[in-house]
């Protein structure tokens, strides 16, 4: 009685491995945790909790280059952030002009990367930030770097937020937003890989 088109969507880690290392769920519970773990159980040992506490001012959180944007919270999250469920409307995520009303799917969309980056900011930049403090550091990190997240928000949720201009899109105005929440936050660094 006409003509389909069949997605299909199913939820995986976000990648298995990058550059040969395993890569971690940046917008999850689970993901800062397991840094966190690797510097508690692996790095402060080895190096001595008291050089580590003396010789550490900052821990350094490089571009994010996974592939995935995507957390086993996403669902629930969503839901209690925009009030309705996300599954039905995953197709559109990856292939535009799906629907005939393209209001709903840019709002559909837009609530989507909104949530991505209360994800990314809650779940991921505040337990490492707080891990960071319970040691006299601050976190330095590349935030939003290579993915679709609100910029501002995420540099404001760091201690040194850093961008970087090699293969960014709108270097500028990148720059605007990351310098902005460093202003707005009395933070007093903003670096730059260049």
């Amino acid at each position: 009685d006409g003509d389909y088109v069949i997605f299909g969507s199913w939820e995986s880690p976000t990648e298995s491995k990058k550059n040969g290392y395993l890569v971690i769920d940046h917008y999850g519970e689970a993901g800062a945790q397991a840094i966190i773990d690797y510097w508690v159980n692996d790095v402060i040992p080895a190096v001595g909790e008291d050089l580590f506490r003396a010789a550490s001012r900052s821990i350094f959180c490089d571009s994010l280059e996974q592939s995935g944007n995507w957390s086993h919270q996403m669902i629930k999250t969503f839901r209690e952030e925009k009030g309705y469920d996300i599954s039905p409307y995953l197709f559109l995520l990856t292939s535009p002009n799906s629907l005939e009303d393209s209001t709903r799917v840019d709002v559909i969309k837009r609530d989507y990367y909104d949530v991505l980056t209360t994800c990314f900011n809650e779940y991921h930049l505040r337990p490492i930030r707080e891990f960071c403090y319970d040691y006299g550091m601050t976190l330095r990190y590349q935030t939003a770097y290579g993915k679709t997240l609100e910029l501002a928000s995420t540099a404001a949720n760091v201690d040194i937020p850093e961008g970087e201009a090699m293969m960014i899109r709108f270097p500028i105005d990148n720059v605007r937003a990351q310098a902005g929440a460093v202003h707005t936050s009395g933070k007093t660094f903003y670096t730059s890989e260049l």
